[in-house]
């Protein structure tokens, strides 16, 4: 019987000898394509393969948990790709979920002193709301409100919401925003003197936020977080001079120029100071 079948067995094979040899060539090739080690095939720990393999469209393809950084199958991606960023559907098809990480580099209330021109108070980004936090001594511009600009390591394409918040999360004011390159432009209007309050920006280039807290009480041109005779004298030492980067924080009513109005507006609120 034994005999009998493998009678059989070789017949059929040769009879069918042409197929079988296509078969084995092109299993022979499809393996050698498969892990061809030309300069253009990418590799990994667990595979190497061509680029052409599954990409059309010319990129890297490679390490262990499977790191795209260009087109695979129909998908364009600007940036990398991780196992965790995407997945692979039928036809090869990338969807990427991931959005680019932005860092709020600093903030600053920034107010225009007439012909001297702008100027920027840096805010201290690590202070808590009830903390050390910078003081604005500068008044409110009529018209313009208060400006807080945020600025980022990577250009700015949208923003959702916006808030001022005081410490009982009560909104106050009114808030707006502009995008200029990578700057988000407050401005605040409505909010009240001898105020602390929290800026918060959410959906930044669509999931980001950042936040800064400040406050604000005119006259408070030495940081104390009170307005006292400290005041006064600090703004009298400069009367007279045009504003420019090392005194702008004397300049009250943003004029450009020192005066005895920064000297009266000082006087007038002695005794003020922040909650």
């Amino acid at each position: 019987m034994h005999q009998v079948a493998n009678l059989k067995l070789s017949r059929a094979l040769w009879r069918n000898a042409p197929a079988v040899a296509w078969a084995v060539l092109a299993l022979a090739f499809a393996c050698l394509h498969a892990t061809d080690t030309r300069a253009a095939g990418q590799s990994s720990d667990n595979f190497r393969m061509l680029r052409d393999a599954i990409n059309a469209g010319g990129g890297a393809i490679s390490s262990a948990n499977f790191r795209a950084t260009t087109t695979l199958g129909e998908a364009s991606a600007a940036m990398a790709m991780s196992s965790s960023g995407f997945r692979l559907q039928s036809g090869f098809f990338a969807q990427s979920g991931a959005t680019a990480a932005l860092t709020l580099l600093s903030a600053y209330s920034r107010k225009l002193h007439g012909a001297a021109g702008p100027f920027e108070l840096e805010l201290n980004l690590t202070a808590a709301l009830a903390g050390a936090v910078t003081v604005e001594p500068r008044t409110m511009q009529v018209g313009n409100g208060h400006t807080v600009v945020f600025r980022f390591d990577t250009p700015i394409t949208s923003v959702a919401t916006v808030r001022a918040t005081n410490a009982q999360s009560m909104e106050l004011g009114t808030a707006q925003f502009s995008i200029a390159g990578n700057d988000v432009i407050v401005t605040l209007n409505g909010v009240p003197d001898s105020q602390r309050i929290t800026v918060s920006l959410s959906g930044i280039n669509g999931s980001g936020t950042a936040s800064a807290s400040m406050a604000f009480l005119v006259g408070d041109v030495d940081q104390s977080r009170a307005v006292t005779s400290a005041d006064i004298a600090a703004i009298k030492a400069r009367t007279g001079q045009t504003t420019n980067n090392s005194n702008f924080r004397y300049d009250l009513n943003t004029s450009g120029n020192i005066g005895a109005a920064d000297v009266a507006a000082v006087k007038s609120r002695v005794g003020r100071n922040l909650p």
